[in-house]
């Protein structure tokens, strides 16, 4: 494999002068180090991975990826930022699609770590982060996206890459301008006042991904949404969705065709599938059911439950249960309805439990099983997984509401990894042997903003706690306690 470096701070250097590296390695200029990043690409190896180590700096201009810009064809490169502070201004052009232009694909993959794009050229209408055209794939990891320019990323129109993966990235403001490609896919991304716009392509996928949007004021002409796809297959799985209308000062008529969470523009298109998330709204502005997945209808009944298929999915609004009566009775799967007095679970819109959700279950023998599956409980009394039973403390945790007490009762072997704050009060009971190796079991930990004077209750009542794996040792683990004085 070869290794290129690029330091912006090396600029003022000529060829072959010696640079060196902090552990003393010496490389020449123009040969293996290099001050911006096209240069080290259009000296990547052909017949070898390249890896291309970016030190902080801020490198302007753009980073052509094909044959023309590079001199020839090049083998797998992978650009690494060294450190928190690389920071591209400029376009990664990656590939060049045109028919009967078959010589300029970029045959070999890319991959980039780490690297914070900042595209403030709004001169150009369509300026962009990644400009993603013909490569065999792309895998992008710990990116930063963000910027005045309209765009984030775009996949260019009759683009071939047949896979193009986001991990662990965050996007803020502007456009996904999903064009084409084959497979499209986001995973554990936050992306914050972001429009994710899927104009064609086989298929989009965002996996535990967090996505923040604020409505402001309505108004007729202005679309709003956070997902909107033509006619391309859309999966949502174990996400988060955070919509805030505090700001607005007007309401979404009902059935509006241009606003709504989840916007599927073309009537009979492909199906989408969200499961396994949540979605928030605070002071929703809307008639909630529509405002979440619209099909450009212009009546109820023709925005249709068949177009998407809504399955373990939690619903929380700032009012009663029903405020979401219509998205209720058009749900396919199981929806778990969250309000500040109650949860209910419903089952293809009947409603199958209900709680006041201050009492939940743990039992690693449930490990596995589908959201809303019975499971008896000791008393013969059933509750059902991932409404009010878990196989982790750490999801059931996840569920205690703030300032209210929740008893969680715990059974079997259990991993002790969970993380309590921001005003819970939990009170476990019950038998089970903690694995302590499997993570710490933290108090109080990351509060902050608001939540810094919540007092955070952890109690262990009637409960018969074994160990197994007690952690011993520099890297041991156990209970972490913690909090924050407003007075230091």
């Amino acid at each position: 494999m070869a290794n290129l470096y690029v330091n912006s701070s090396w600029a003022s250097c000529g060829a072959g002068d010696p640079v060196f590296l902090d552990d003393g390695t010496m490389l020449l200029y123009g040969t293996d180090a290099f001050a911006d990043i096209q240069s080290a690409v259009n000296a990547a190896s052909a017949t070898e991975k390249t890896t291309v180590t970016v030190f902080d700096g801020t490198y302007s201009g753009d980073v052509y990826f094909r044959v023309s810009a590079t001199g020839g064809q090049k083998a797998d490169i992978e650009i690494v930022a060294e450190g928190n502070g690389a920071v591209v201004t400029g376009t990664f052009f990656l590939g060049y699609f045109a028919k009967g232009v078959g010589s300029e694909n970029w045959n070999a993959e890319v991959a980039i770590d780490g690297i914070k794009f900042v595209n403030d050229d709004t001169a150009d209408t369509n300026s962009t982060s990644l400009s993603i055209e013909a490569l065999n794939a792309l895998t992008v990891k710990n990116c930063d996206f963000s910027g005045e320019a309209s765009y984030r990323i775009t996949t260019v129109n009759g683009c071939p890459t047949p896979e193009v993966d986001f991990e662990d990235c965050t996007f803020e403001g502007g456009y996904l301008n999903l064009v084409s490609g084959q497979s499209v896919t986001f995973d554990g991304c936050t992306m914050t006042e972001v429009n994710a716009n899927i104009q064609g392509g086989n298929g989009v996928a965002f996996t535990d991904c967090t996505f923040n949007k604020t409505l402001t004021d309505y108004y007729a002409a202005h679309s709003f949404y956070v997902v909107r796809s033509n006619d391309v297959p859309v999966t949502i799985e174990g996400c988060t969705i955070n919509v805030d209308s505090t700001a607005s000062a007007s309401t979404v008529p009902e059935n509006d065709g241009d606003w709504a969470v989840l916007w599927e523009r073309k009537t009979g298109a492909k199906a989408w599938t969200v499961s396994g998330t949540t979605v928030n709204y605070t002071s929703a502005a809307a008639a909630v059911s529509d405002l979440l997945f619209n099909e450009n209808a212009t009546t109820a009944a023709a925005n249709a439950p068949s177009r998407v298929t809504f399955d373990g999915i939690s619903y929380n609004v700032d009012g009663s249960a029903a405020d979401v009566e219509e998205l209720i009775g058009r749900t396919s799967g199981y929806l778990i309805v969250e309000s500040p007095a109650s949860r209910g679970l419903y089952e293809d819109g009947i409603l199958a439990a209900s709680t006041d959700a201050t009492t939940l279950y743990v039992d690693n023998a449930w490990a596995g099983k589908a959201v809303g599956a019975a499971v008896t409980l000791a008393d013969s009394t059933v509750a059902y997984y991932g409404f009010d039973a878990y196989s982790t403390i750490a999801d059931a945790a996840n569920v205690a509401a703030p300032g209210v007490e929740t008893t969680v009762h715990l059974a079997g072997g259990l991993d002790a990894k969970a993380s309590i704050s921001n005003g819970q009060n939990i009170v476990f009971t019950g038998a089970a042997a903690l694995n302590w190796k499997a993570g710490w079991f933290f108090v109080g930990r990351g509060i902050s903003g608001a939540d810094r004077d919540a007092v955070t209750v952890v109690t262990f009542k009637n409960a018969a706690i074994t160990s197994i794996n007690p952690s011993t040792g520099q890297s041991s683990t156990g209970f972490h306690v913690s909090g924050y004085d407003s007075t230091s």
